[in-house]
């Protein structure tokens, strides 16, 4: 039963500020994927739903950041539809989630409903059962990332929930006290070092950064954007590209180029994202944050603190031969990074399917979109209309969507992130090259190519 046929019944809840992925603490290393290979399509599949006679409990895993009340409300909602299901949370925190995951993907058991994402779906493929058939995937953008060999055709293994990007956000205020146009964020690799210069110089930090947790990889997200075509991405986890290829080894150096450059804050490498960069910036001491689409580190936390001086947009775009001799940009320079984020599945497992299966279903319902921005991420589902909402970013951002031609994250396994995240924070102590780190990157899928 769509959500769509009771809303008018449900009264949405407001929720409390949190929300779902990125969140602080590295993920979980390579070693603990079993196996990376594509989803199979011969893996167990969905039954049609059907009510069930007696008392169902659904346990739910998720990474904690929508917060309980969220949870809560949800799970209100759904039993005025379903009353003899009732509800079991597993919190598992987003640096310990992949971990988790692996190990009961390799149990064959354990929650019936997870949150989860395009690398999980990668790194896990036996802990999402298929949804082919009962999901029309064309109701959301960018939803490749849940499906096998990212064609919806083939299968179907979750249903997004949100959409995520690597979006660089920035402070009206700053700009402009620093002489520059808040209406024309600084375009080129060039423009940027002008500013930063120019934004120094008034006693603020130009970017605020946090490589010790997630925030290596949000850069880095946005910088393969800069070096990188989908087909070398997608060829990572098979083989068909490598770690140690130029685009890889050159986004490495552009985080490295950055860091010279004096474009982030002092102690930048000791800085998680939250608190320190994040609180940087909201306190005004940068001009710029490298923060999420949504999720964490998103447009309706930082609006709280910025008010009408919060914007965003896609960041500096490398020119040919600079800042990397040779090096040009790539075809998905000149759009924000927006691909598949967070979204829920259940497990083949569950010996409550039907039930597990409406509730996905009720969870990314488009009638649910308020409570979605209600915790700051950003809807997947198609028809998303930000105006009520009132926050100037977000509706850059609805805009930057629209024109995106992809990422390369949603192509990669999991699994590979805290290497990335490592390798990363080593380059910006002096503890590596980028020529090393694109190699520590291979070494690591080694073991999860077919």
């Amino acid at each position: 039963m769509q959500f769509r046929k009771f809303v008018a019944i449900v009264a949405v809840a407001t929720i409390a500020v949190a929300a779902c992925g990125g969140s602080s603490g590295t993920p979980a290393p390579a070693s603990s994927a079993p196996s990376a290979a594509a989803p199979s399509a011969a893996a167990p599949s969905a039954e049609a739903p059907s009510a069930a006679a007696g008392p169902v409990t659904l346990t739910v895993m998720n990474w904690g950041n929508q917060g309980d009340p969220w949870w809560q409300a949800r799970f209100a909602e759904f039993t005025k539809l379903y009353p003899n299901v009732s509800f079991k949370t597993e919190v598992v925190p987003y640096g310990d989630y992949q971990a988790k995951l692996g190990a009961y993907a390799t149990a064959g058991s354990g929650p019936d409903v997870i949150q989860t994402e395009p690398g999980n779906i990668l790194a896990y493929p036996q802990a999402h059962l298929p949804l082919t058939g009962l999901v029309d995937p064309a109701g959301y953008n960018f939803p490749d990332g849940f499906c096998g060999g990212f064609d919806c055709a083939k299968e179907f293994y979750a249903i997004p929930w949100t959409l995520q990007a690597h979006p660089l956000y920035y402070n009206k205020a700053i700009l402009t006290a620093a002489g520059l146009d808040p209406a024309n964020p600084p375009k080129t690799w060039k423009d940027m070092e002008a500013a930063c210069t120019k934004i120094k110089a008034t006693g603020k930090a130009c970017i605020a950064a946090g490589p010790k947790d997630y925030g290596a990889l949000t850069e880095m997200a946005a910088l393969w954007n800069q070096t990188a075509t989908p087909e070398e991405c997608k060829g990572l986890l098979s083989g068909a590209s490598k770690g140690t290829d130029p685009w890889m080894v050159n986004a490495f150096a552009l985080w490295k180029d950055m860091a010279d450059r004096g474009w982030f804050q002092e102690g930048v490498a000791d800085a998680n994202l939250a608190p320190e960069a994040q609180e940087l910036f909201t306190s005004g001491g940068s001009a710029f944050f490298t923060g999420l689409q949504g999720d964490a580190y998103h447009w309706k936390l930082l609006g709280e603190a910025l008010k009408d001086d919060l914007r965003v947009y896609i960041g500096p775009q490398i020119e040919q031969d600079f800042p990397l001799a040779g090096v040009g940009p790539g075809p998905l320079s000149t759009s924000l990074d927006t691909a598949s984020g967070g979204g829920f599945a259940v497990t083949p497992w569950t010996k409550a399917q039907p039930e597990a299966i409406e509730f996905i279903k009720y969870l990314t319902d488009p009638a649910q979109g308020t409570t979605v921005t209600d915790v700051g991420s950003y809807p997947a589902a198609k028809g998303f209309d930000s105006k009520p909402i009132g926050n100037a970013a977000l509706d850059q951002l609805v805009v930057l969507t629209g024109e995106s031609k992809g990422n390369c994250t949603q192509y990669l396994p999991s699994s590979i992130f805290g290497p990335i995240i490592a390798q990363g924070q080593l380059l910006l102590t002096g503890e590596t090259t980028p020529e090393k780190a694109g190699q520590a990157v291979e070494d690591s899928l080694v073991d999860l190519r077919p």
